[in-house]
């Protein structure tokens, strides 16, 4: 068997271990032997899958204690996710709404619902400084838009949905700029939209903190669509 097919042969097999429980956190994998033994190979391609599965934050070693399975956290996922989505290849405008829609607009109801008095100060913060905001460079306004959807992401004290957020915010930087180029009245209005959420998340409204999401990502999108429809070519650089 070629050196790489051994190498994903291990690393599935040890992955299915750990997510089946076979394999709990803190378990010690087998000698170097017994596992050659076990896969029928040499150390070559056994190495090679226990690294993949150490970077990959699986699996962790140590000396004199050997190699143990490593629970995963939130941390690790938020190293692993950006990635992932990044060598799956391009994302379409319309993959990503898709996603953020189902995403952004259950964690302002669940912001809405779990709010602490921290979140809400920050929350309140970034209206300001989109007030401020409005006639500002737009790399800067486009931060900031971002940097507040990441919020309402955290206000949900669900680590994992501002985890997801901060990727999303990788991939609809770029769109966020070109939709919003030389565009105030569009500025204008997504203020008087993030103010909204805010409100209603504020008032611990879910519904209305849901649909006032809902409605602000669904113009964002309409715009970006009508600038794709005006400037077909230059989108698709």
């Amino acid at each position: 068997m070629p050196t790489s097919a051994a190498t994903d042969r291990i690393r599935t097999t040890i992955l299915e271990r750990i997510r089946s429980g076979q394999w709990p956190p803190g378990t010690p994998l087998p000698s170097e032997r017994e596992l050659m033994e076990e896969f029928r190979v040499s150390r070559i391609p056994l190495r090679e899958a226990i690294a993949g599965l150490r970077a990959l934050g699986v699996l962790h070693t140590r000396p004199g204690s050997g190699t143990r399975v490593r629970r995963v956290d939130a941390g690790t996922v938020a190293q692993l996710l950006p990635l992932l989505v990044t060598l799956e290849g391009e994302r379409t405008f319309h993959q990503v709404f898709d996603l953020r829609l189902a995403v952004e607009s259950q964690t302002a109801a669940l912001a809405a619902r779990q709010h602490r008095d921290t979140d809400a100060k920050a929350l309140r913060d970034y209206v300001e400084k989109f007030k401020s905001d409005l006639d500002a460079p737009l790399d800067d306004a486009v931060e900031t838009d971002l940097d507040f959807h990441v919020a309402i992401a955290r206000a949900t004290q669900n680590p994992l949905f501002e985890i997801l957020m901060r990727t999303l915010a990788e991939l609809v930087k770029h769109v966020q700029v070109q939709s919003c180029k030389d565009d105030p009245v569009r500025r204008r209005r997504a203020f008087d939209a993030h103010q909204a959420i805010v409100e209603a998340i504020l008032a611990r409204d879910a519904d209305r903190a849901r649909a006032e999401m809902e409605a602000h990502l669904r113009y964002s999108a309409s715009r970006q669509l009508a600038a794709e429809s005006r400037h077909p070519q230059e989108n698709a650089r």
